[in-house]
């Protein structure tokens, strides 16, 4: 089974149409779709989240043999809105921790932080695949982010991130 994890709705939406995946019951305390072989989790916002659903998640469903994180990401000036990479590793907490990089993206440097960066960027910065990382042990672990703002304070609406994560997933091949 593949788990797909992103943090907001709003990252998990196109993945969710692509599937034609359902809601299903869960107390796991995060929202969890299903279809067939496959299982998309919201986990919320955050490394301890993140980390706290990854768990769970691998402790209900033992059947998981890899796991995708996809969704929005923060970038540096060498890259522009809707650039669309995978890593090879994801620095988090003063570890390196390997990942498996998306067949035929660009890889970039990647950090999870806690808390949003706008000053002193130097990687790819997002808030979960580092605490997923660590939770999901040895098992494989690709990333699929889209950059949604370079460090300079602007926001950007639900269904704009919708929206680049769903070219994202079409410029992988998905």
């Amino acid at each position: 089974m593949i788990a797909w994890l992103c943090a907001l709705r709003c990252e998990a939406q196109p993945i969710l149409t692509r599937l034609q995946a359902r809601r299903v019951p869960s107390a796991l305390g995060f929202r969890i779709y299903r279809k067939d072989n496959a299982i998309v989790a919201i986990t919320g916002v955050g490394p301890e989240r993140a980390s706290a659903a990854t768990g769970a998640l691998l402790r209900e469903f033992s059947e998981i043999c890899e796991l995708r994180n996809v969704g929005i990401c923060g970038g540096t000036p060498e890259v522009q809105f809707g650039d669309v990479f995978t890593a090879e590793a994801v620095a988090w907490d003063g570890q390196l921790y390997p990942l498996r990089p998306w067949p035929g993206m660009p890889a970039r440097p990647l950090t999870t932080v806690r808390t949003p960066q706008t000053e002193g960027v130097e990687t790819l910065v997002e808030m979960e695949t580092g605490a997923i990382a660590a939770a999901c042990g040895q098992l494989p672990l690709s990333v699929l982010k889209v950059v949604s703002d370079l460090a300079d304070g602007a926001v950007i609406t639900a269904e704009q991130a919708s929206k680049l994560v769903g070219q994202a997933l079409a410029v992988a091949g998905l």
